[in-house]
């Protein structure tokens, strides 16, 4: 859905798993602002972009997005451990809460978007475990300015998101990719994660032509009940 000589923020990005695809795809005259705000992960974020000589359309930001600019106290794991590391909700302090726990923190800036002064925006990608709608309150201006593509992750507070976003003049569609792919890049076969799926969300302005065409190329499912659980519209089913 983009191509040569984009303009894409990837916010969350971790360490490049889709910074680096998303960089192929603008090529040299393109341009992605990468945001990761937990030093570790932004270190492995660089060097991604660095081995694949992506350097000059990477932008790798060791910064954290939200509503305003502040400083945000932010977790530090012991990375030699198992565990997601990019699924952890900095907005919440209690840690019980948490799928892992961290071994201490450490500030880091909070910018938003609308911040940045940017000459173009073609896509935004933000996965940010739950402060989705923080990033998008911070955009509005900049997402009235351009109308890029948004492709967000929705989970608890999806409703909130899609009464947002149809504000902002968004239609959105539901996109579960399966967590494994059979044309993964090791061409490794075992799927480690059998029926799991990401709950994301694909958003298109209201105004954008053969939106309907868009979407139903690449299968979205259509969002008939904001007030659904994500999982009710897997593929193959259409929520009520």
């Amino acid at each position: 859905m983009v191509g040569p000589g984009a303009t894409i923020l990837d916010i969350g990005a971790n360490v490049g798993a889709l910074t680096v695809p998303l960089a192929c795809a603008v090529g040299p005259k393109g341009r992605v602002l990468a945001f990761e705000p937990q030093t570790f992960l932004h270190r492995i974020l660089r060097a991604n972009a660095a081995v694949n000589n992506l350097a000059a359309v990477v932008s790798p930001l060791r910064l954290a997005v939200g509503e305003a600019a502040g400083r945000i106290d932010v977790p530090i794991f012991e990375y030699a451990s198992l565990g997601n590391f990019g699924g952890f909700d900095i907005s919440l302090r209690d840690f019980s809460r948490q799928p892992i726990r961290p071994i201490a923190s450490e500030p880091v800036d909070v910018v938003a978007v609308d911040d940045l002064g940017l000459a173009a925006c073609d896509l935004m990608k933000i996965d940010v475990e739950g402060m989705e709608l923080e990033v998008i309150a911070g955009a509005t201006r900049t997402i009235g300015r351009f109308r890029p593509i948004l492709y967000l992750e929705a989970r608890e507070r999806a409703p909130e998101l899609f009464m947002t976003l149809d504000g902002l003049g968004y239609r959105a569609w539901w996109h579960h990719p399966p967590l494994f792919s059979a044309a993964n890049f090791r061409g490794m076969t075992e799927d480690l994660w059998p029926g799991f799926f990401s709950y994301n969300v694909v958003c298109l302005p209201s105004e954008a032509a053969r939106a309907d065409e868009i979407a139903g190329r690449h299968g979205f499912v259509p969002i008939l009940d904001p007030f659904a659980a994500p999982g009710e519209s897997r593929p193959g089913h259409v929520a009520h």
